[in-house]
């Protein structure tokens, strides 16, 4: 189901940063994790075996490797990963008394940033942002 949904994306934006963004959305936290630890006690062993003799290289190898789990973290906590189930119309806030601002066609992968009492808000694809009933909306949990 994941590889049918995976191929239906559409109108997506294909700039570098969102394909960066769901590239680190779709990895598991787990193995960014282990990313991050093998760079960590390569580090250590170029340290103790005196190959890194300066603090201050091994300080910015110990940053940058943490990088991507502090991103991976970040996005994890914000954002719901999800795909219209159905056509789902926009609204200008958390309820259907707001003027409608737009749609979403069925198949669209979307991502929500907050939800509120079955309503959730799409800020993925930037072009469709607005509010819509979580009900015909399918969360996808990588």
């Amino acid at each position: 189901v994941k590889e049918q949904i995976g191929q239906k994306i559409g109108g997506a934006d294909s700039g570098f940063f969102n394909q960066l963004f769901f590239f680190f959305r779709e990895i598991p936290f787990q193995s960014i994790l282990m990313f991050s630890l093998v760079i960590y006690l390569i580090a250590l062993v170029f340290y103790w075996r005196k190959l890194i003799k300066n603090y201050l290289p091994l300080v910015l190898i110990l940053f940058f490797a943490y990088l991507p789990l502090t991103f991976k973290w970040g996005i994890d906590s914000q954002y719901k990963l999800g795909i219209a189930l159905e056509d789902l119309t926009l609204y200008e806030g958390p309820s259907a008394i707001f003027k409608d601002v737009g749609n979403v066609p069925s198949g669209y992968k979307i991502l929500m940033k907050n939800t509120a009492d079955g309503w959730g808000l799409i800020t993925y694809p930037a072009y469709k942002i607005g509010w819509v009933n979580l009900r015909n909306v399918g969360i996808i949990d990588i």
